[in-house]
């Protein structure tokens, strides 16, 4: 194993609904939300041995959040709003490995940062298999949050569940 290294990760979510009011008029309205989030950062292992390794993680998190909105009123004006923004934050984290042997190994990766936002965090654990030297496979969960300061529309995000992963070495 290096001493020294690169991770990075990326996740990309859309979600939109469309559907009419209550009332009298029944106004058809819709919106969606999207974002994308990346991840890019540099280790360096702490500690190595045969069955547990541990490194150092450092980089930044990259976070783009647009929101699309839109209304028919009575008269069948079309109104829609947009908003988009980006932000950048610092992070910090310890990723692990320990190895139960047969190709299989248990990941464990947490990360804390701020910057843009207030406060974002991470953690992720994982089961892994080796197939080889350059194939790896992995399940696991992973959560990912966000607390964003007073000033912003949103003041939460969370995204959590289930991963399912593979990995090639060069």
């Amino acid at each position: 194993p290096s001493p020294v290294g690169a991770t990075s990760a990326d996740l990309n979510a859309s979600f939109s609904t469309d559907g009419h009011s209550r009332g009298p008029f029944a106004l058809p309205y819709g919106a969606s939300v999207s974002t994308w989030i990346v991840t890019a950062a540099g280790t360096v292992r702490l500690v190595d041995n045969p069955s547990f390794n541990a490194d150092l993680v450092g980089g930044a998190r990259i976070l783009n959040l647009s929101v699309d909105t839109h209304v028919t009123g009575p008269l069948g004006r079309r109104h829609a709003r947009s908003a988009s923004d980006t932000n950048v934050d610092g992070i910090l984290g310890v990723r692990s490995t320990a190895m139960l042997g047969h190709g299989f190994s248990l990941v464990g990766y947490g990360d804390v940062g701020t910057g843009a936002s207030q406060a974002t965090w991470q953690a992720l654990g994982a089961l892994e298999y080796s197939f080889n030297e350059t194939v790896t496979a992995a399940a696991g969960y992973r959560y990912l949050g966000y607390q964003f300061d007073g000033g912003s529309t949103t003041k939460r995000l969370s995204l959590a569940g289930p991963i399912l992963g593979v990995s090639f070495r060069f």
